[in-house]
């Protein structure tokens, strides 16, 4: 069996597409297979997939009409034949040659492990600066813990991402669960994620910036106004919530909050983002996301907590102005 399975969905990325490929094939580390799913992309996509799939026998190229990068995972992982599956977007890149090396000598040092956390780094297209993501501090006091206690580690400690691309998983463990991403929504990784970590029984670090992700290029939804993908992640929060008082997995009550307290996080940063939305649409974005605020409620760390108060006195829509034009000034410094 071959070590690792790379996973990539593609849609419409011919000017990025390349450097991400190279970036996989160039590794020294040689034992993996890459996946590239070709979404029903419009431009020369499938094409340069084709391409690189005819020069190395590692590349399996598959190409569907379009249904989204949770379909497109979704595929590539029933397709996988590797003992670990590794999710990168087409966009973003590896930060150097020896990241499979090191992650196969972090799994020969933990025996049985089912995750590898590792981090990631990011650059506004265009420009040179990079810059960390997240504040990771120390990851590796998560090392040996089993799933649900490495979580809610993280969760408490600020380290938690759900990003697919911060993570090496046994594929073995996602069929025998039957863990794929819920398809046609967006934020998907904020369900699918928790997921992974409450059926693993061993999780490892790599302490080093692997993943390069590349924001702000033109055509990503990640940074522009786009209310479905907010409700999306909405309700999938919404979702976790419901499930609070059947989920058996937390050992204590005080373990369960970190995890609450997390997604409430996620819930604020979401709000926050109001400064993006105007006229009928912010209106509508605000009565719809409204509906969640109970949400803030569990909310027990961050830098938005304090703003609760403004909440309770003042209503829901002059706290999400209020936390906004906080982030947009935010924004704007960075």
């Amino acid at each position: 069996m071959i070590l690792f399975s790379i996973i990539v969905p593609i849609y419409n990325v011919e000017d990025y597409i390349k450097q991400c490929v190279d970036s996989i094939l160039e590794q020294s580390f040689m034992d993996f297979e890459l996946i590239l799913v070709d979404d029903g992309s419009k431009d020369n996509s499938g094409k340069i997939c084709d391409e690189y799939s005819l020069k190395d026998k590692r590349v399996k190229v598959i190409h569907q009409s379009n249904g989204g990068a949770s379909k497109a995972r979704n595929r590539g992982l029933r397709e996988a034949e590797g003992k670990y599956v590794y999710f990168i977007d087409s966009d973003d890149y590896l930060t150097h040659r020896e990241v499979f090396e090191k992650i196969r000598n972090t799994i020969l040092n933990n025996k049985n492990v089912d995750i590898i956390k590792v981090k990631q780094i990011a650059f506004k297209n265009q420009s040179e600066t990079f810059y960390e993501v997240y504040d990771y501090k120390d990851i590796t006091t998560i090392n040996g813990l089993n799933g649900v206690d490495a979580m809610l580690n993280l969760c408490e400690n600020g380290h938690m991402v759900v990003s697919v691309y911060s993570y090496f998983i046994k594929r073995q463990m996602l069929v025998d669960n039957e863990i794929y991403f819920i398809e046609g929504i967006y934020s998907e990784d904020i369900d699918w994620t928790p997921k992974v970590f409450m059926v693993a029984t061993k999780v490892a670090t790599l302490d080093e910036f692997v993943y390069c992700r590349r924001q702000n290029r033109p055509g990503q939804v990640t940074y522009k106004a786009n209310l479905k993908r907010d409700l999306d992640c909405a309700k999938i929060i919404d979702t976790w919530y419901k499930q609070k008082e059947s989920l058996t997995v937390f050992k204590s009550k005080k373990n369960a909050d970190y995890f609450w307290d997390y997604l409430s996080n996620i819930y604020v940063g979401l709000v926050s983002n109001q400064y993006l939305y105007k006229g009928v649409e912010s209106e509508q974005r605000i009565k719809e996301l409204s509906k969640y605020a109970y949400m803030l409620k569990y909310l027990d760390s961050g830098k938005y907590k304090k703003f609760n108060i403004i909440y309770k006195v003042l209503g829901f829509k002059t706290y999400v102005l209020i936390v906004s034009y906080i982030k947009k000034l935010y924004r704007g410094s960075h």
